[in-house]
């Protein structure tokens, strides 16, 4: 969506009001995301199951961490479609300061998290980076009057409450949820029941 779609359709209409641009290119955006939405919420909430019917007991922490590391991806998407409309409008800048924000982000925070949390920690700090990129693209697109933030935020609360449908309905399925097999320490600080 963001190099084959954005990117060209605002450089190539460069000479239109940014208003009207902003409101063309708000429809399409929306339904995509909100398919993107859809399609992370289903497979961020379904993930662990093939780790835990394929793999040995090796690998079963690996259920917990990829549901993860999915939501977190979703932030990244964010963070591209973004930088897109910014590339669009010949503002490349804001792309390498989102850059160097989450570089420094992950440089600080994962041996920090990982000395107080462990790997969870970890895994917390590298899901959440890519959110540190999306601020400063954020910001450059309120400077540039083309922001999308308020659709990015109904997107992704909506992503989120899927989400948050597929693990309920799991659980009363008897399905379990996809964290499960959370480390026993974090599983006591979210008030898990193991």
């Amino acid at each position: 969506l963001g190099n084959q779609v954005l990117f060209p359709f605002i450089a190539s209409h460069s000479q239109m009001p940014r208003a009207d641009l902003r409101e063309q290119l708000g429809r399409i955006r929306v339904r995509s995301l909100l398919l993107a939405g859809f399609g992370f919420s289903v497979i961020a909430a379904t993930a662990d199951l093939p780790i835990k019917l394929l793999y040995d007991e090796r690998y079963q922490a690996a259920s917990w961490m990829l549901p993860l590391l999915i939501i977190g991806s979703w932030f990244s998407v964010l963070a591209y479609v973004n930088e897109a409309t910014l590339l669009g409008l010949g503002k490349p800048i804001y792309t390498a300061i989102s850059n160097l924000s989450k570089f420094a982000f992950l440089l600080i925070g994962i041996p920090l998290s990982v000395m107080y949390f462990g790997l969870f920690g970890g895994i917390v700090v590298v899901v959440l980076s890519d959110l540190f990129r999306y601020f400063p693209i954020l910001i450059g697109q309120r400077r540039e009057h083309f922001s999308f933030g308020v659709q990015d935020l109904l997107v992704t609360l909506a992503t989120f409450l899927l989400f948050g449908l597929w693990e309920w309905l799991r659980s009363v399925s008897g399905f379990g949820t996809s964290f499960e097999t959370l480390p026993i320490e974090v599983s006591a600080f979210f008030g898990s029941n193991r």
